[in-house]
């Protein structure tokens, strides 16, 4: 049994069977994977006694593989609550009901987004083991039995005018002021949190007044028109020339808001407020003043109209019109002696 580097990251294991038979795999990734592998490979030729891989020793060679991905904070937190549950177990042992029965235990506290998101994690944690020969088959076929719950993404929390007015006042302590600009963009332009703390200078256009996104959610570039307030908001920001972000803490890309943002809802009295909603209120905000579904669709980057339509009973004036043109319809067949 040998590991060879090849190139980088690109090694290559030689398996010798009792009879000396060579088998030769190549193997993509990092050299925790390549020695994964290699375990895995040892394993099924009976060169160790050891019958079976913990799931523990998946953490470390998928949080590295998972390393360069948008929301590697976020999966390094799951993937730590799911080895506190299963991480001792033996990869055989792993079945449908010890992962159906967290399941249900996460279902009593959490929504069922939320748990859907650590079953996927667990589920894209099996294929990769799978795919360095850590996990068999029969431990795959258990793990896509498990079935996701149904979501229900009907929550529509947007912030009053006057709301608003009583959070922003709270970044002005110079503990929280930092995320001020953060949360003037995001009433002001629908960005999710993402792409707001991820904004380098290079994709604002002060002069034309838009912001560029090439990386969203979607994969589609976008662009997002600068009002004057966002504009007044970024001019105050200081740049740095060392540091391509916009929005910086203590000389570094901001990382989480939760802490800071929580504790301003609460100083302002504003409950059930999470950040994505000041996404939603910029999209309320618009179509209360009369701007329609299409606009509103293009400026938030949703793929298709019916995401926009959870906004459309904010339109309540436009409905009243419509049914006004039936009057004057109406008033016109009177005089001419019509229906």
């Amino acid at each position: 049994m040998a590991i060879r580097e090849l190139a980088p990251n690109k090694w290559q294991i030689d398996i010798y069977s009792p009879n000396g038979t060579r088998r030769r795999y190549t193997i993509h990734g990092t050299h925790e994977q390549a020695t994964a592998a290699e375990k895995a490979a040892m394993i099924k030729f009976g060169k160790t006694k050891e019958k079976d891989p913990q799931l523990i020793d998946l953490e470390t060679p998928y949080l590295e593989y998972c390393e360069n991905q948008k929301a590697y904070t976020d999966k390094k937190n799951i993937v730590r609550m799911l080895m506190l549950e299963f991480g001792h177990l033996k990869m055989s042992q792993l079945n449908s009901y010890l992962i159906e029965r967290y399941q249900t235990k996460l279902l009593k506290t959490l929504k069922p987004a939320t748990a859907n998101r650590r079953i996927s994690v667990l589920k894209h944690m099996i294929s990769k083991a799978a795919d360095w020969n850590m996990a068999g088959d029969a431990v795959v076929r258990e793990v896509k039995k498990v079935k996701m719950k149904k979501e229900n993404n009907a929550r529509l929390r947007y912030l009053s005018k006057e709301e608003a007015d009583r959070l922003l006042k709270q970044f002005d302590d110079y503990r929280a002021k930092h995320l001020k600009p953060v949360i003037v963009t995001a009433l002001n332009t629908g960005m999710r949190l993402s792409e707001i703390v991820g904004l380098k200078w290079e994709n604002i256009d002060l002069q034309n007044n838009f912001i560029l996104l090439d990386d969203t959610k979607s994969g589609k570039r976008r662009e997002i028109p600068i009002n004057d307030t966002v504009r007044r908001e970024l001019k105050q920001v200081v740049r740095r020339v060392d540091l391509p972000w916009v929005f910086l803490h203590n000389g570094k890309k901001i990382g989480s808001v939760k802490k800071g943002f929580e504790a301003a809802c609460r100083r302002a009295g504003i409950h059930n407020l999470h950040f994505h909603d000041l996404r939603h209120t910029f999209a309320s905000w618009l179509v209360m003043a009369g701007v329609d579904l299409a606009t509103v669709k293009e400026l938030l980057g949703h793929g298709s109209v019916n995401m926009t339509m959870r906004y459309a009973h904010l339109a309540p004036a436009h409905k009243v019109e419509a049914l006004k043109l039936l009057d004057r319809i109406n008033s016109g067949y009177g005089q001419s002696g019509g229906v």
